[in-house]
């Protein structure tokens, strides 16, 4: 999805990477394996993309529940990746619970939570010193993620 192309206020720069389309709505029509590429701002996605779950994933229109437990959804993907990077190295916010909290509410509340079964987050980290060996250990990572993503085996 292409955040940018969209008529709300931009945060950032083209924040993930999927066809354009002209409305919110449009939206549900998302790829089958979408691919989420952010950056981390006060340990979430930017407010661009929060915005986009608020107004598309949404009970009754994207997905609908009975008796406590899912029970369809209007969303086509199966499987999802999720890149995003972080200033602070990803040891650091393992260590202080920022990233098992990132994945609880991007994997399991947002993506798990209107069907898509096969999700991952990768945290690429350290981007705050601006070294461009980081940079480009970074940009390496991402690349083989997203080109080996759609080969991978569900465990």
């Amino acid at each position: 999805m292409d955040l940018a192309s969209t008529n709300v206020k931009q945060v950032s720069t083209r924040l993930c990477r999927c066809p354009p389309t002209s409305s919110w709505s449009n939206e549900r029509s998302i790829k089958p394996m979408p691919d989420l590429h952010l950056p981390v701002w006060w340990s979430d996605c930017p407010a661009k993309l929060k915005g986009w779950f608020d107004r598309v994933w949404t009970l009754g229109y994207t997905y609908s529940y009975e008796n406590g437990e899912h029970t369809a959804s209007g969303v086509k993907a199966t499987r999802a990746l999720v890149i995003c990077t972080a200033g602070h190295p990803v040891e650091h916010l393992e260590e202080i619970g920022i990233a098992p909290s990132m994945r609880c509410v991007m994997l399991n509340d947002r993506l798990h939570g209107v069907g898509i079964s096969d999700v991952k987050m990768e945290i690429l980290g350290g981007m705050v010193n601006h070294d461009p060996a980081q940079r480009e250990k970074n940009l390496n990572q991402a690349y083989e993620l997203g080109r080996h993503f759609d080969r991978r085996v569900i465990v």
